[in-house]
């Protein structure tokens, strides 16, 4: 544990510091030195360095990125969609409604009563009890609404 300790810490003057950390009195006055007015006091060992701002990064213009997209001019887009819209897509849209309106409901199919279909050994606990839960009366029958099944044709 001192060893770990020890690594973080360093001896200056007897006293025991953390590293990073500034000591509490100025080391270039008690050197006696003494910095012009321009100068800025740090508590580095030459305590009369200026302190200069890093240099730009970048000088000149940024270089040419072939992974960066370019930019388009998209000032007239808007016309390529309006005409594919009025064009292509709305005619497209008349005609299925067409197609949909323009036939008759299909007839209700013939119906063929066999012995296993439409069977009730209970009541559904809703409306008179015959109508399943997905009744439709355009393409389902009731019990009792067909005629009796075909004789078997065993010729």
């Amino acid at each position: 544990m001192a060893n770990f300790v020890r690594g973080f810490k360093e001896r200056r003057n007897g006293e025991i510091q953390l590293r990073g950390t500034l000591p509490t009195t100025d080391p270039a006055a008690e050197a006696g030195a003494s910095c012009a007015p321009d100068r800025t006091v740090c508590h580095a060992p030459d305590p009369c360095v200026p302190i200069t701002p890093a240099p730009p990064a970048h000088r000149g213009p940024i270089p040419y990125n072939p992974c960066c997209p370019t930019p388009h001019h998209c000032n007239n887009s808007w016309k390529k969609y309006r005409n594919l819209f009025i064009f292509i897509l709305l005619p497209l849209i008349c005609i299925q409604a067409y197609n949909a309106f323009s036939h008759d409901p299909p007839a209700k199919p013939p119906c063929i009563d066999y012995e296993y279909m439409r069977r009730r050994t209970k009541r559904f606990p809703w409306g008179d009890g015959k109508e399943s839960l997905f009744h439709n009366p355009h393409f389902n029958y009731l019990p009792g609404e067909c005629p009796e099944p075909p004789p078997p044709d065993c010729d």
